[in-house]
């Protein structure tokens, strides 16, 4: 009973051999999902988006701003409004301009002062007598 136990496990290993062999000696081609696959280079790193700021220069005086009451910017752009409030058609104190972004405080007349802010919703900016807080004019700034 042992030698039939390795007659078999001999002609196990012939068999396993021969295949193996067979195998080796024919000249097939990989099969595509066999293949090894070269690797890629790795992609440069996307560069952040730049930050635009957008400068705008108006005119206030107790009618209005000029040259125009809307400005129009992008999501994300650094804004700077610089506001000068003309010597005519103003009160003798001047004027005050706020939102939810910012206040100028008092600006005399003739005299400037510039604000900053990042642009991330629409809102109104409005001027008023800085001491009787009387609204004069009302602008918008508007979101993209």
């Amino acid at each position: 009973m042992r030698l039939e136990y390795v007659l078999l496990l001999m002609i196990s290993v012939l068999l396993t051999a021969g295949c193996t062999q067979q195998a080796i000696q024919e000249d097939q081609p990989v099969p595509p999902e066999f293949q090894e696959i070269p690797e890629t280079p790795p992609m440069p790193p996307t560069p952040p988006p730049t930050q635009t700021v957008k400068e705008f220069f108006l005119e206030a005086d107790d009618d209005g701003f000029y040259p125009s009451s809307m400005i129009n910017v992008t999501k994300g752009d650094t804004v700077k409004i610089t506001f000068t409030v003309k010597t005519t058609n103003t009160y003798f104190a001047g004027l005050e301009i706020r939102s939810e972004a910012f206040m100028t405080g008092q600006i005399p007349k003739g005299q400037s002062k510039t604000v900053g802010f990042t642009a991330d919703r629409s809102f109104q900016f409005t001027s008023h007598w800085p001491s009787t807080q009387v609204l004069k004019a009302i602008g918008q700034v508007n979101v993209i």
